[in-house]
């Protein structure tokens, strides 16, 4: 089955609000461990480190339109946040 073009633009656009609501959960998770002061798994903190280089290392390729390099701020923010959040509560 192949998509029309609206078809694949509506999926498109749905996968990015999809994106970025996982990105606020990660950050309110983010906040509650701070909150609690749980101590952070290595698993979590490397996956917001891996994350925020793979964004940062990706992110030349995406300066040439403004949405993108919009998009690519937003994560590199976010995760910068999330992993010194993390750092602050203690990495296990």
């Amino acid at each position: 089955m192949r998509l029309t073009d609206r078809q694949g633009a509506v999926l498109y656009n749905l996968g990015a609000i999809i994106s970025y609501v996982s990105l606020v959960m990660l950050l309110l998770d983010t906040l509650h461990v701070a909150k609690h002061h749980e101590v952070v798994s290595l698993t979590r903190f490397g996956f917001a480190m891996s994350w925020l280089i793979g964004a940062i290392l990706k992110a030349p390729y995406k300066w040439d339109r403004l949405w993108l390099r919009v998009s690519a701020l937003i994560q590199i923010l976010i995760f910068s946040a999330v992993s010194c959040l993390y750092i602050a509560a203690g990495v296990n």
